[in-house]
C-alpha cells in the first residue's frame, strides 16, 4: 500500500479547510454593518479598505461588473446589510439586468437584521425600480414599523401608489406626510 506523501496530505487538508470554511461562511455569517463593537469596526473598516477602494470603483465605472461584484459579494458576505454595498449591487442588477441577482443580497441583509429601517427602505428602492411595486410597498411598509414616522418613506409611498393608479392610498400618504412635518 502505497503512503501519501506530505505535500499532497497537505493540499488535501488545506483544501477540505477552505471548502469547509466557504461553505459554513456562505450559509449566513455575518456582522451588523451597525455594530459597536471595536472588533466589528476594525474589521469593516478592513473589508472596505480592500473592496471598496479605488480598484473597485475603477471595475464599476468602466463597466466590468463581473470583477465589482465579486468585491460587494465579499462585502455582502461579511456585512449583509452594508448600505453602500446593497446599494451598488441594486445599480448593478439593473445595469445588467439580471433583476434576481440584488435581490439575495437584500433577503440576506433583512433576514440576518431586520431592524434598521435602512436596509428595509433600499430593498423598496430597488424594488421600486424594477417595477415591482407590491414588493416595494411590502418593504417600506416593514420600514415604517420600524420607524413609524419617516415622511420619506411615506412620501415614496405616495408616488408609487400614483404610479399604479391607487389615488385614494396616494392622497392618504400625502396627508400622513402633512401630518407629520
Amino acid at each position: 500500500m502505497k503512503y501519501v506523501n506530505k505535500s499532497h496530505l497537505v493540499f488535501i487538508l488545506i483544501t477540505i479547510a477552505l471548502l469547509v470554511g466557504k461553505y459554513t461562511f456562505s450559509e449566513g455569517w455575518g456582522t451588523d454593518y451597525y455594530s459597536n463593537d471595536p472588533k466589528d469596526k476594525t474589521r469593516l473598516v478592513t473589508v472596505e479598505k480592500h473592496h471598496l477602494s479605488e480598484p473597485f470603483y475603477k471595475a464599476y465605472k468602466s463597466g466590468n461588473y463581473f470583477w465589482a461584484m465579486d468585491d460587494l459579494d465579499f462585502v455582502l458576505r461579511w456585512f449583509p446589510n452594508h448600505p453602500e454595498a446593497l446599494s451598488l449591487v441594486g445599480v448593478i442588477s439593473i445595469k445588467t439586468k439580471k433583476y434576481s441577482m440584488a435581490i439575495k443580497y437584500f433577503e440576506k441583509g433583512t433576514a440576518s437584521f431586520p431592524k434598521y429601517e435602512i436596509t428595509w427602505i433600499l430593498y423598496g428602492d430597488y424594488c421600486r425600480n424594477i417595477k415591482d411595486y407590491e414588493s416595494a410597498i411590502e418593504n417600506y411598509n416593514k420600514a415604517l414599523t420600524i420607524n413609524p414616522n419617516n415622511v420619506f418613506v411615506y412620501e415614496k409611498l405616495a408616488r408609487i401608489y400614483e404610479e399604479v393608479g391607487k389615488k385614494n392610498m396616494s392622497i392618504l400618504m400625502k396627508n400622513k406626510v402633512k401630518e407629520l412635518k
